[in-house]
């Protein structure tokens, strides 16, 4: 389902997946509430294979936009 949280759900586990910092449970939890807070505020670097792994895990097409994830409902 195409949704913000599985969205995050998925990122993190593309990040667990492809960098060896996500390890740190204090920086990944750093790392994910800023991505919750700032999906809306177009920080996020929608370029990375970890971002567009999680983007077509939940059914997306193509390559992520801010415009799109910014409109993925909450829940």
């Amino acid at each position: 389902m195409m949704t913000r949280a599985n969205f995050l759900t998925e990122y993190e586990k593309e990040l667990k997946i492809r960098y060896d910092w996500a390890g740190n449970r204090e920086k990944l939890e750093k790392i994910m509430k800023k991505c919750n807070v700032t999906l809306s505020s177009a920080t996020i670097d929608i370029h990375g294979a970890a971002c567009g792994a999680a983007w077509h895990a939940i059914g997306g097409k193509g390559k992520p936009t801010y415009k799109a994830l910014q409109d993925l409902p909450l829940n």
